[in-house]
């Protein structure tokens, strides 16, 4: 998914932002979605996979009353760690998984915005 793309539907009922940037870089701000997520997939200094991810996510996502046809798009800066994320999830469920390519990076050279956390 591009950032057009994402521009279109971010906001619909249906669709789970989920932010995989570490809190350092989401307090710079973030893409805002009608249900946003954030949970690292990388920790650490060393940024090593967060082996817990899968249980972290499956955690936060009980939070919201889901549906089957729910679309979890996976965000980062650039692209690489969300497709990471992605991989490590999409056999954990039956949800439909999108990895976000363009990543925040790719949304602000589009002129798209970000929100910050209050």
């Amino acid at each position: 998914m591009n950032s057009f793309e994402l521009s279109q539907i971010k906001d619909q009922e249906d669709v789970i932002l989920i932010d995989v940037r570490t809190k350092e870089e989401i307090s710079s701000g973030y893409i805002k979605g009608h249900k946003s997520i954030f949970t690292e997939i990388m920790k650490g200094k060393n940024r090593e996979i967060n082996i817990n991810f899968n249980q972290e996510l499956n955690k936060e996502l009980i939070k919201f009353n889901i549906s089957s046809d729910i679309k979890l798009i996976f965000i980062c800066a650039a692209g690489k760690r969300s497709e990471i994320a992605l991989n490590s999830f999409k056999n954990e469920t039956n949800l439909e998984c999108i990895n976000y390519i363009d990543g925040v990076n790719g949304w602000l050279k589009m002129g798209f915005n970000l929100s910050k956390v209050l």
